[in-house]
């Protein structure tokens, strides 16, 4: 039975599955996530082209961008992002303060395990100061992920090959997407 709580042991970032892929039939994936003051969480701007994402503030303040244009939402605020709009997920910048979020993704599409092997590599200290993945280990992760996400700042197209041509190379040379 997979942990129902997993965590960055460095960063005190953590997740708790309340329905995971299997509970759901991959239908949603829902969970709440605690980012530590002045940290964690942050992933550059992106698009999900077939997923909804839904950000309940629990705790905390949250700076977060839709389309380019940045936003604040506090505690007992919904933050709503269709698929195909892009977006930076919320974030924490306050100093002493943590940012509680509860998160639903509809459809699940792969993110469960995209987040499980993120942490699992951030406490195997293979993840950098950010707890990001490095370019030929996310072309590995993407690669076997259903959900086609992708960095706004790089054509779509070129990541999709990045993605089939760095991942199977990282793979060869012993990369995995496997926990």
């Amino acid at each position: 039975m997979e942990e129902r709580i997993i965590e960055i042991y460095a960063t005190g970032e953590k997740m708790e599955f309340i329905k995971t892929r299997k509970d759901t039939d991959g239908q949603f994936l829902e969970f709440i996530q605690t980012l530590p003051n002045k940290r964690g969480g942050f992933i550059p701007e992106h698009i999900h082209l077939d997923i909804d994402e839904t950000f309940v503030i629990l705790e905390g303040k949250a700076t977060y961008s839709i389309n380019g244009v940045e936003h604040a939402a506090e505690a007992g605020e919904t933050i709503s992002i269709p698929a195909k709009t892009p977006h930076i997920n919320p974030y924490n910048r306050e100093e002493n303060r943590q940012l509680v979020l509860r998160r639903t993704l509809t459809p699940e599409l792969g993110t469960e395990h995209f987040y499980r092997k993120q942490y699992q590599l951030a406490n195997a200290h293979k993840l950098n100061e950010k707890s990001q993945f490095g370019k030929i280990q996310l072309a590995v992760i993407a690669k076997h992920t259903a959900s086609k996400t992708y960095f706004t700042n790089t054509p779509k197209w070129f990541q999709f090959l990045n993605y089939r041509v760095i991942g199977t190379f990282g793979e060869l040379i012993g990369y995995t997407h496997k926990l």
